[in-house]
């Protein structure tokens, strides 16, 4: 806290003065002596006026300091009028620049945010739609080998009855086979009759040994005809058999193969389309992050802008200054509250009509005001009071001015600056402490200002 104070003290020397002039002289020698003495008190005329030459010299001197000290005082008083007017101006135009900007801003990030958005819609749309493409023909690539896959189960079913109709022709084979051995077991017996003939051949005649020669050589042919035909079937049994072995291989294999094709493909497609939803979710996802952050890092940047905003709105609402002035000529009797109901300046000062009507400046923002008063008067040794509520802060107190007692004549200016914290509800007055002629015409007036 910062505290200012002049106070303007206007001395004046009082000075009585008077003088005897004599022209009887006294020519009796006895009297001289005592005339003598009495020569030395009287004052002659050429003394007098330099005593007041010198005397309305000093005079002058005082009225020349006096008005320079009141032109000081308009000056200080203009210059703190006008840097008020200059900083409430700034403050003002500050505002008005913020504001605009603050609405261009918004706007600007409205429409890019909205231009944004609507991008990423579209984006995510055309990739739904290629996905949803993706998987109409994912789909009828899986009908397809859903068909196939039936169709090789139908092939697969029907070789499976050809193999079952083959076993059967094998087991009919089969059953040739033996009647071809038992044949050939009855070959080898006849073979081992006709061995027994031949030792016989001695005993029956060569008639009987041709017939059984010939039917010997009927038989063998026979026999020859039955082993090249049970040759024959063993042959088509054994390719028959291979060929059913290597048909029911391929058809495993192939089946096989087809089962881990298509098992492959639907588990690749399977795949990328998981990772296609999984890689767009991620996508949308981490986009809803982003926008989510970018959100709410504006969001932040913007209740940061608003606070500060409403911190220099809320300053320039509180924001306090009047200067009045008195209106007119009036003698104040000691005690009383000296009127100042011509206000020149105001700002933020809701209760105007209280002070004009009593006098007395009531805070309605806590804060360090600084108070300048001065006052034009022609009353000798004038005195006034600046009262913060019912104590004195500061004094200011006028020397004597002028011997002529005439009210509304050439009069002095006293000037009190102090700077004083007040809280809501604290008063601040002028208060006379004699009675007092306070002189208007702009020459009295006070000036409260809140300087945080």
């Amino acid at each position: 806290m910062m505290m200012f104070r002049s106070v303007l003290f206007v001395s004046s020397v009082s000075i009585v003065y008077g003088f005897l002039l004599n022209n009887n002289i006294n020519p009796n020698p006895q009297i001289s002596g005592q005339q003598t003495g009495a020569n030395n008190q009287v004052l002659t005329v050429t003394e007098f006026y330099d005593a007041k030459t010198i005397l309305q010299n000093k005079i002058d001197d005082v009225r020349h300091e006096t008005e320079t000290a009141r032109h000081e005082t308009e000056d200080l008083r203009h210059d703190v009028d006008s840097k008020l007017s200059l900083v409430t101006s700034q403050l003002q135009q500050m505002f008005s620049a913020f504001q605009q900007q603050l609405t261009k801003d918004l706007g600007q990030y409205e429409t890019k945010r909205s231009q944004d958005m609507e991008r990423k819609y579209t984006e995510l749309a055309r990739n739904y739609t290629q996905l949803q493409e993706n998987f109409d023909v994912m789909k009828y690539n899986f009908g397809q080998l859903q068909q196939n896959c039936n169709a090789m189960k139908d092939k697969y079913q029907n070789q499976t009855i050809e193999l079952v109709s083959l076993k059967n022709n094998v087991v009919h084979l089969s059953d040739k086979v033996d009647d071809i051995s038992q044949c050939k077991n009855k070959t080898m017996e006849l073979e081992k009759a006709v061995g027994e003939l031949k030792v016989l051949k001695s005993i029956q005649p060569l008639r009987d040994f041709s017939v059984l020669q010939q039917e010997v050589q009927t038989i063998t042919s026979q026999t020859h005809v039955l082993s090249i035909n049970d040759r024959a079937r063993s042959e088509d049994f054994r390719a028959l058999y291979n060929m059913t072995v290597n048909s029911m291989n391929q058809i495993s294999t192939r089946l096989n193969e087809q089962n881990m094709s298509t098992q492959a493909r639907f588990l690749n497609t399977y795949s990328r389309h998981n990772t296609s939803l999984v890689t767009l979710m991620k996508q949308v996802h981490d986009s809803e992050l982003r926008q989510n952050a970018a959100v709410k890092s504006l969001g932040n940047n913007l209740t940061s802008t608003l606070s500060n905003v409403q911190q220099a709105v809320s300053k320039i609402n509180n924001r306090v200054a009047m200067t009045a002035c008195v209106s007119s000529d009036v003698t104040s009797p000691n005690g009383s509250f000296v009127k100042f109901d011509d206000v020149r300046t105001t700002v933020g000062v809701k209760n105007i009509t209280s002070f004009l009507k009593s006098g007395q400046f009531t805070c309605e923002v806590e804060g360090l005001y600084l108070i300048s008063a001065f006052i034009d008067t022609s009353t000798n040794y004038g005195h006034y009071h600046i009262y913060k509520n019912e104590m004195i802060f500061v004094s200011n107190f006028f020397n004597f001015i002028t011997t002529s007692g005439d009210i509304g004549g050439s009069g002095n200016t006293g000037t009190a600056v102090v700077a004083v914290a007040l809280d809501i509800g604290d008063t601040v007055r002028i208060q006379t402490a004699n009675s007092m002629y306070v002189v208007s015409d702009k020459r009295s007036c006070i000036t409260i200002a809140k300087l945080n």
